[in-house]
């Protein structure tokens, strides 16, 4: 190799990715379930309100494809960061009960509104904080057969 040639780790990670963030790479898929595994779905509101998802086709439609996220907000949220999107007072709370031993029960928070239109979630007890689309928040959170 010359004096002139450059190895990809002298290059600054910025000038590889440009705007494109590490976070934007990963897997944005944070949560699935097959739906045999479904044993139930609780959600309740932030007003206190809940109801037994469990029959709700959409629901059980969209945990089955996984929940995608449009954005990954931050893999290592700090407590002002979960303030900030709206998780001290979550709008909605799902607690999925599955048939496994391992992981019995998960639960799905859905914080504030986000400026493409959906929600900022966090899944289980992660620290990572992303935004789920509005259609996948309407699936959610659908009254369509309680």
């Amino acid at each position: 190799a010359g004096a002139d040639t450059l190895s990809a780790a002298s290059v600054p990670c910025d000038k590889l990715l440009g705007d494109v963030r590490l976070a934007d790479l990963r897997d944005k898929t944070v949560f699935r379930s097959d739906d045999s595994r479904l044993k139930g779905v609780t959600v309740k509101t932030a007003a206190g309100t809940s109801w037994d998802a469990s029959g709700s086709a959409r629901l059980r439609a969209r945990l089955a494809q996984g929940l995608v996220a449009s954005r990954i907000e931050t893999l290592e949220a700090t407590p002002a960061d979960f303030a900030h999107c709206g998780f001290e007072k979550p709008a909605f709370t799902l607690m999925v009960e599955l048939d496994d031993a391992d992981s019995p029960r998960r639960s799905i928070l859905l914080g504030d509104a986000a400026a493409d239109g959906g929600r900022h979630a966090v899944v289980g007890g992660s620290d990572a904080i992303f935004t789920l689309p509005g259609d996948a928040v309407a699936d959610l959170t659908s009254r369509d057969a309680q």
